[in-house]
């Protein structure tokens, strides 16, 4: 959410993939909206040669109340019921599986 701005186009930066909960900022791309950054993604540094394109953003409710998507890989040795063990792991969390 952007403070005092109501309609904005608003999208997640893919180099840094921020979460619920993530500090962030917010950079004005030119043409497309503001860009919602992680605060300590690389990016962001060599975006501050123009600190005037960056603006206040805050999440909106809190991250204990929303759910989101993200994409995750595993790496594990092949073995019996691996996948039964990963499942298991995520539905325990509270996870769901997607696709």
């Amino acid at each position: 959410m952007v403070p005092g701005v109501s309609d904005v186009l608003v999208r997640l930066a893919k180099c840094c993939t921020p979460v619920p909960g993530d500090g962030i900022v917010g950079y004005i791309s030119l043409g497309r909206g503001i860009t919602i950054h992680r605060a300590d993604c690389p990016n962001v540094k060599a975006l501050m040669r123009n600190p005037e394109r960056f603006t206040e953003v805050e999440w909106e409710g809190t991250a204990s109340s929303s759910s989101f998507r993200v994409q995750i890989a595993v790496e594990a040795w092949d073995r019996a019921r691996l996948l039964e063990d990963v499942a298991r792991t995520f539905a325990e969390h509270g996870a769901n599986i997607v696709s």
